[in-house]
């Protein structure tokens, strides 16, 4: 702590690191305070390195999941956080709040004290380029949020959630000559976020190729279930291919996951939570193919009925189920509500096929 106070970041950590390689039995937690030293002082992408290098070591320590969690959220990588969080879910240990955030999968974790502005530098600074890019995102203010992401140190290094989310906000604030630029220069890492998936739909809607579209959506919709402005573009993309049947269930789902945010909003704001909204919340998780989820908001009702042995055991044994790989087939084949994903292929390269206006698939 005095080392800290005199500034002697570099001399503190280095001892936590001495204690860890002096205390096996204990190395993790001195690891564990390391990384959270090294967030504090702003050294972010080393902090998140060393608690992902703890839990690859041992995934099943939530301890430091929920950590990772906290300090993905507070920047920004939310879709990194929420991939924790399914994770805490699939071993029954996600929080509430954790819950919470994967009803609001994509807006900023943390609230800011006043509307950010691409000039603040000192604000952008202590909440981080992407968090304060997604604050402004969903706010409306996306040409605001393509500022502060094109002078950040993320997309000058090509970090690909930053530049995913990039891409996606290019598209969305028309920016086109720069996105054929990021097309070019995106980075194959980036195609892990629904972002780079929603930026290439929404590139192929522009060019009128809207199976196309529909392809790049489903990968989206796939990685973040919950996003509903993902489910919202399908619609639209569905919709413009005269794909009515599929564009009604897509319709649907949106409506469930509006009935899921609203339902959320109302568990948190009460004094207590109410088991029988939480169930609904459940049971609606569960239609939509997201079941590890379902069973983490079961365990919370289960919890306000005192954790009975035999309701306990049942949610477990269910838990269990979830692993089996055919189960996963059918969450994923609920999650983009029957949709065949061999009539709509992502496997595109709009980098290669260029700028093609009045273009139609059939």
């Amino acid at each position: 702590g005095l080392l800290r106070a005199d500034g002697k970041f570099d001399d503190a950590l280095a001892m936590l690191d001495a204690a860890a390689e002096a205390s096996p039995e204990d190395a993790a937690s001195w690891r564990r305070s390391a990384a959270l030293m090294l967030f504090e002082s702003g050294r972010v992408t080393e902090a998140i390195g060393r608690l992902e290098a703890l839990l690859a070591e041992d995934p099943e320590n939530a301890d430091v999941r929920h950590e990772l969690v906290t300090l993905l959220n507070q920047r920004g990588f939310r879709f990194d956080a929420n991939e924790h969080v399914r994770q805490l879910c699939r071993q029954g240990k996600a929080t509430p709040d954790e819950l919470r955030g994967l009803m609001f999968p994509t807006r900023s974790f943390t609230g800011l004290e006043r509307k950010p502005s691409a000039e603040d530098v000192e604000l952008i600074r202590r909440n981080g380029a992407l968090n304060v890019a997604r604050a402004m995102y969903s706010e409306g203010d996306v040409v605001e949020a393509v500022k502060v992401l094109r002078d950040s140190e993320l997309v000058k290094k090509k970090n690909p959630a930053a530049y995913a989310f990039y891409g996606m906000a290019l598209i969305e604030s028309q920016h086109f000559d720069e996105f054929e630029d990021w097309l070019a220069a995106v980075p194959e890492s980036a195609r892990r976020y629904p972002a780079y998936w929603l930026a290439a739909g929404g590139w192929a809607m522009r060019q009128r190729r809207f199976d196309i579209a529909v392809g790049q959506f489903a990968e989206a919709v796939l990685r973040e279930p919950g996003d509903l402005a993902a489910i919202d573009r399908m619609t639209q993309a569905l919709a413009a291919g005269g794909h009515q049947g599929e564009q009604e269930r897509f319709r649907r789902r949106g409506v469930l996951i509006d009935r899921l945010m609203n339902l959320t909003r109302e568990v948190f704001g009460a004094q207590r939570i109410d088991p029988a909204a939480v169930q609904e919340i459940s049971a609606l998780l569960n239609e939509s193919g997201r079941s590890p989820a379902a069973l983490a908001w079961f365990r919370i009702a289960i919890d306000q009925m005192g954790s009975p042995a035999a309701a306990v055991r049942q949610l477990d044994q269910a838990l269990a189920m979830t692993k089996e790989q055919e189960f996963r087939n059918n969450n994923r084949i609920m999650k983009i509500c029957g949709l065949d994903l061999k009539r709509f292929p992502s496997d595109f390269d709009f980098a290669k096929a260029g700028s093609v206006e009045n273009t139609t698939t059939d």
